[in-house]
């Protein structure tokens, strides 16, 4: 990727643009695209197999909730979260399909497979409850 000091100067025709994701989610991003790169130092980065120049789109609240979740992710409360997911949620899924052999969901359609998953977890939840009552 191209550091910020070479996107400053090859870079120089930029525009807003905005655009929809497959979900309906509008962004709005910055759009860099070099005029000449003939003596750009980033060529080979930049100019795409068919010699054109390619766009660079950069969204800045994108930049900065990606900056905000890694500050999150290495705080002691993530390393913590994380540290106990491996034991809390994995584990789950470890059980069922090895334990269970619940490798495939037997129904289609969304609200089938919800239903199938929720009976696992069901059966998961009461075999986990009868352990419990048993001690």
């Amino acid at each position: 990727m191209l550091d910020t000091e070479v996107r400053k100067e090859c870079l120089p025709s930029n525009r807003e643009a905005s655009r929809k994701t497959i979900n309906g989610y509008e962004t709005t991003s910055r759009v860099y695209r070099c005029d000449d790169c003939a003596s750009c130092p980033a060529k080979s980065e930049c100019i795409q197999k068919d010699g054109r120049a390619r766009h660079l789109w950069i969204n800045k609240e994108r930049i900065r909730l990606q900056e905000r979740a890694k500050e999150l992710l290495v705080s002691d409360e993530g390393v913590d979260l994380r540290r106990r997911r491996a034991t809390d949620v994995e584990t789950v899924f470890g059980n069922t399909k090895h334990n269970h052999r619940f490798r495939r969901f037997s129904m289609r359609g969304i609200e089938k497979v919800s239903l199938e998953w929720g009976w696992m977890m069901l059966g998961h939840n009461m075999r986990k409850l009868h352990t419990q009552m048993a001690r």
